[in-house]
């Protein structure tokens, strides 16, 4: 179950980015210890990509340390959880 969530997300991000000019927006450290990049990602319409996962279903928000979004991204995520969506499909 979830590597098909997770290939839901990454087909999902590829197509809301690819050929598309996004503005990451980084809060503190700009990678993790795995070298990733740690951004806010802006589509061209101003929506944040980082919360529109979040609202389907297509991503956990990372609970160990803070950042400026935090409780914001928690609520999508529970609000996601509450209706099913994604990853919390039962």
């Amino acid at each position: 179950r979830l590597r098909k969530i997770a290939r839901q997300a990454k087909a999902f991000n590829i197509k809301q980015v690819k050929g598309k000019q996004v503005r990451l927006v980084f809060d503190g450290n700009t990678t993790d210890k795995y070298q990733r990049k740690l951004a806010y990602v802006y589509l061209p319409d101003g929506r944040m990509l980082n919360q529109v996962l979040l609202k389907k279903g297509l991503a956990s928000t990372f609970r160990r340390y803070q950042f400026k979004y935090k409780q914001e991204f928690l609520d999508l995520e529970k609000t996601a959880r509450d209706m099913k969506l994604g990853l919390w499909r039962h």
